[in-house]
């Protein structure tokens, strides 16, 4: 069995390194909870098929006690050219507002950006997870941010993300995850101009230490990529 599930990581780490790319979504439908011991760095690719350029993302994220955890995570971006610039910094604080071993968790994220080349943003995030049975969860999202300094876009900007996950055995979860950028409030745009993608994806640990996930991102809306492919490998310090 073990065996199986390495072929299977490293055939999809493969198929991510291998393919041309472009700069897409490194996020996540990140959950509420907080594990008090939790100490772990992470490296996040994501690349679009149908374009030159590519995404970078490496985090570290740390318990500060059994409800409040921080993260700081750097990104880089190759634009096409063969050469890979920094593009921003990002701190969050997720906070547990429920209680452990609740069906129902929830949790509330305050975060920073600071961009290299542009303004800086300020975010707020309330994330919840539903325990559906012993095997199935949902979670969902709804995220706001707003500009800073110079050049700033003085409006809100809204996202919400969700997910359905299903335990597989040995650690292995697999399941579907849905993204929507709204875009800037006052714009009110259009379904099509907003950006909305869905798609599938696979958790597989490797150990007691490391974890493996991939997973692809299909555009339901115009203005979003028609297919983007996500993987991220993370390690339990």
């Amino acid at each position: 069995m073990k065996r199986v599930v390495l072929s299977g990581a490293i055939a999809a780490a493969s198929l991510v390194f291998s393919l041309p790319a472009m700069a897409q979504n490194t996020s996540s439908v990140f959950g509420p909870t907080v594990k008090g011991d939790e100490n772990t760095i992470e490296y996040r690719l994501s690349i679009t098929p149908e374009s030159d350029a590519v995404r970078h993302r490496l985090s570290y994220s740390r318990a500060l006690n059994n409800s409040a955890k921080v993260d700081i995570k750097a990104y880089w971006r190759d634009r096409g050219t063969g050469d890979t610039d920094y593009e921003k910094i990002e701190g969050n604080l997720l906070l547990q507002v429920t209680p452990d071993g609740n069906s129902w968790q929830s949790g509330i994220r305050l975060g920073a950006t600071i961009r290299d080349d542009g303004p800086q943003s300020y975010g707020f995030g309330w994330t919840n997870q539903f325990a559906l049975n012993e095997d199935w969860s949902l979670r969902a999202i709804a995220l706001a941010s707003i500009e800073a300094g110079d050049n700033a876009e003085r409006n809100f900007q809204l996202q919400s993300r969700a997910s359905l996950t299903r335990k597989l055995g040995n650690g292995m979860k697999t399941g579907v995850e849905l993204f929507d950028r709204y875009g800037v409030v006052a714009d009110d745009l259009s379904f099509n101009e907003q950006q909305h993608t869905v798609g599938p994806f696979l958790s597989i640990p490797l150990g007691a230490d490391w974890d493996i996930y991939t997973g692809a991102q299909i555009g339901v809306s115009d203005a979003a990529s028609d297919l983007d492919l996500r993987f991220r490998i993370s390690h339990d310090l």
